[in-house]
Protein backbone atom coordinates (compact mmCIF):
# COMPACT_ATOMS: atom_id res chain seq x y z
CA UNK A 1 0.00 0.00 0.00
CA UNK A 2 2.05 2.53 -1.34
CA UNK A 3 -1.25 5.33 -0.83
CA UNK A 4 -1.66 6.98 2.86
CA UNK A 5 -5.06 8.08 2.44
CA UNK A 6 -5.99 4.00 1.07
CA UNK A 7 -3.25 3.07 4.50
CA UNK A 8 -5.54 5.28 6.65
CA UNK A 9 -9.10 4.07 4.97
CA UNK A 10 -8.27 0.53 5.71
CA UNK A 11 -6.61 1.39 8.92
CA UNK A 12 -3.44 -0.27 8.20
CA UNK A 13 -0.48 1.89 10.16
CA UNK A 14 2.65 0.41 9.81
CA UNK A 15 3.27 -2.02 6.39
CA UNK A 16 6.12 -4.72 7.07
CA UNK A 17 9.60 -4.10 6.02
CA UNK A 18 10.43 -5.31 2.17
CA UNK A 19 13.02 -7.90 2.76
CA UNK A 20 15.50 -8.88 0.19
CA UNK A 21 15.27 -11.63 -2.34
CA UNK A 22 17.90 -14.29 -1.63
CA UNK A 23 18.83 -16.53 -4.32
CA UNK A 24 19.57 -19.98 -3.50
CA UNK A 25 21.82 -22.01 -5.82
CA UNK A 26 23.91 -25.45 -5.95
CA UNK A 27 27.94 -25.42 -4.67
CA UNK A 28 29.99 -24.49 -7.39
CA UNK A 29 32.56 -27.74 -7.35
CA UNK A 30 36.07 -25.91 -7.26
CA UNK A 31 38.27 -28.78 -6.38
CA UNK A 32 39.43 -29.90 -10.13
CA UNK A 33 40.27 -26.06 -10.58
CA UNK A 34 42.34 -25.53 -7.84
CA UNK A 35 43.81 -28.77 -8.24
CA UNK A 36 45.01 -27.27 -11.88
CA UNK A 37 46.25 -23.73 -11.06
CA UNK A 38 48.12 -25.59 -8.21
CA UNK A 39 49.70 -27.60 -10.76
CA UNK A 40 50.17 -25.07 -13.16
CA UNK A 41 51.62 -22.75 -10.41
CA UNK A 42 54.09 -25.76 -9.70
CA UNK A 43 55.33 -26.51 -12.95
CA UNK A 44 55.59 -22.76 -14.50
CA UNK A 45 56.72 -20.48 -11.26
CA UNK A 46 60.04 -20.54 -10.30
CA UNK A 47 62.01 -18.66 -7.89
CA UNK A 48 65.08 -17.15 -8.38
CA UNK A 49 66.08 -15.42 -5.42
CA UNK A 50 67.96 -17.67 -3.28
CA UNK A 51 67.27 -16.07 -0.01
CA UNK A 52 63.14 -16.51 -1.65
CA UNK A 53 64.35 -20.63 -2.09
CA UNK A 54 65.64 -20.69 1.31
CA UNK A 55 62.82 -19.56 3.04
CA UNK A 56 60.21 -21.15 1.13
CA UNK A 57 62.11 -24.66 2.24
CA UNK A 58 62.67 -23.59 5.98
CA UNK A 59 58.74 -22.56 5.57
CA UNK A 60 57.68 -26.43 4.48
CA UNK A 61 59.89 -27.77 6.80
CA UNK A 62 58.19 -26.43 10.00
Amino acid sequence: MLDPAERQRLFIFQTPITQPIFVVRAPVPWHLSKKRAKEFCERSLFVSSQVSLGLQQLWCQK
